[in-house]
């Protein structure tokens, strides 16, 4: 058996009423202990991670409703090796903020096999607007996009 860390006993020590202690309520014990608890859950800590929503391409052009924190993720079809590549092309990026790199995870193993892009977002701040993504050739920029995903994301 392993020896019992002092974090432990301490919290042990506010649930259980400890000899040459006065005054220490029921109440107060289990007030602490929740407290303790629920800070060490991971629960209070600041800037805690929201909700994550997964949308694809069945719901483009469809209303997605975000709060303050919330993380979007899109995915959507690609293949990287042909050389097209789905990039931001609208948003308000006092809204929702993309976030890291876009990652392709392949439907198969095989070189060159196609597979699924996934684009995250962060709602950051209150309001609405539209996210576009366009599917194109970086290099090709007067080119029209071979795809295009559309949505109108609200954050409250």
């Amino acid at each position: 058996m392993g020896r019992i860390p002092p974090w432990f006993r301490w919290i042990c020590g506010i649930i259980v009423p400890r000899p040459g202690i006065k005054n220490q309520s029921i109440i107060q014990r289990a007030v602490l202990a929740l407290t303790m608890a629920f800070m060490f859950s991971g629960s209070f800590q600041a800037g805690a991670a929201g909700a994550i929503m997964e949308i694809g391409a069945q719901d483009a052009g469809k209303p997605i409703q975000l709060a303050v924190g919330d993380t979007l993720k899109v995915r959507l079809k690609g293949n990287p090796s042909t050389g097209y590549a789905w990039e931001v092309a609208g948003i308000d990026k006092e809204i929702l903020v993309p976030v890291g790199e876009p990652e392709f995870i392949p439907d198969r193993k095989t070189r060159g096999s196609g597979g699924t892009v996934t684009l995250r977002f962060k709602a950051v701040s209150h309001g609405e607007t539209w996210l576009k993504l366009v599917h194109r050739r970086p290099f090709e920029k007067e080119m029209q996009p071979i795809h295009t995903f559309e949505i109108k994301v609200w954050v409250e």
